[in-house]
């Protein structure tokens, strides 16, 4: 599981708790985790403004794309869409609304393409498979999720998060995802919830658990807007 992105390993984990792609909670978030792991890839730029006091949660806080492509071909969609809009920057919550909605707020078509690439990846990389269900009308797609590899991902979150002292960004921004829609605390044991409880306090203060953020306030501010 070491090589698989945590973007990959995210999804696992919401589809392992019954949740789907169509999910809002799980749109907004992964597409969030894609453009995180973007930034620690270096394929985007983080524009620093010394005159933003919360710079992370300010609607002008920008990012630029760099000229290094990402490895991932679903990266490389978001990344070209970006590019795309001819903007030589942009707020990361402006990236997160572009890809789930579109530019003028009323296509998912990339967001749909970028899952169906996604998937692709997870399926090449034995984290799920898709089994086909005949219903009334129309054939549907199932993901059915590999257990031995959940089994792994809790695993080496145990490992690199649970019982060490010091982190990488990658198991940062894993457990910060998963943190955000609690979904941690449902395998965990009381002592181990402990620990997750002690931990993330503190990340609280790394960037890549304020990248996260943004996407909270996403998702905060689009629940608010059809509610």
């Amino acid at each position: 599981m070491r090589d698989v992105s945590v973007s990959e390993k995210f999804a696992l984990f919401m589809l392992k708790e019954k949740y789907s792609f169509n999910y809002l909670e799980f749109k907004i978030y992964f597409i969030g985790s894609v453009l995180i792991e973007m930034i620690m890839d270096g394929n985007l730029k983080i524009i620093d403004n010394i005159n933003q006091k919360n710079k992370l949660f300010d609607s002008k806080y920008k990012v630029t794309l760099t000229t290094k492509a990402p490895n991932k071909e679903y990266s490389r969609v978001v990344y070209n869409y970006i590019k795309d809009l001819n903007k030589n920057e942009i707020s990361l919550k402006d990236a997160i609304h572009y890809v789930l909605y579109g530019k003028y707020g009323f296509s998912d078509k990339k967001y749909r393409e970028l899952v169906s690439l996604v998937k692709t990846s997870m399926i090449s990389n034995n984290l799920i498979n898709i089994d086909k269900k005949r219903g009334l009308f129309r054939t549907k797609d199932v993901i059915l999720v590999n257990e031995d590899k959940f089994s792994s991902l809790i695993e080496e979150i145990r490992e690199e998060f649970i019982e060490k002292d010091s982190y990488n960004d990658k198991i940062i921004l894993l457990v910060s995802l998963l943190n955000l829609v609690n979904c941690l605390k449902n395998v965990m044991n009381k002592y181990e919830k402990s620990e997750l409880k002690e931990k993330l306090a503190v990340i609280k203060d790394t960037d890549i658990y304020e990248y996260v953020g943004v996407a909270r306030e996403v998702y905060t501010a689009i629940v608010a807007a059809i509610s």
